[in-house]
């Protein structure tokens, strides 16, 4: 599964590194980095074709260890572990782990905004009428 697979069926956004590396950012990063997607919390894709990656950088080295701990029991494979940061790999077909990656980068579900009622729409119409009266006066 590619990432882009996997944004769409869990309904989260892809951005783009400075590399123009395509990634799901979320919305922890670490503090003394600057406000860069590559410095944020990630899923990234491996480039296996099987795996993706999840990148955390946490700022305290007590919420990475727990982080770590969560990531091992649900089956992942630890790639890299320092003092407050880890890489490690999951399989995106497996429901519980993806549901853990994109739980412990902290990303967000796409809203989708629903059609207007007939009632917004009486609204808005009303409103734009009134509108165009005053600045007809």
């Amino acid at each position: 599964m590619t990432i882009q697979e996997f944004a769409d069926r869990y309904k989260l956004k892809i951005r783009r590194d400075g590399c123009g590396d395509p990634l799901i950012r979320g919305n922890r990063k670490a503090s003394d980095m600057p406000p860069r997607p590559e410095y944020f919390n990630h899923i990234y894709d491996h480039g296996d074709g099987q795996h993706l990656g999840v990148c955390l950088l946490a700022g305290r080295a007590l919420k990475a260890a727990w982080d770590r701990k969560a990531m091992v029991a649900a089956g992942f494979v630890l790639r890299q572990k320092a003092h407050s940061e880890s890489t490690a790999l999951f399989d995106p077909a497996n429901r519980a782990q993806a549901r853990l990656a994109i739980k412990l980068v902290g990303a967000h579900k796409k809203r989708k905004v629903a059609p207007p009622t007939l009632a917004q729409k009486a609204a808005r119409e009303r409103f734009s009428v009134g509108r165009k009266a005053s600045v007809l006066v």
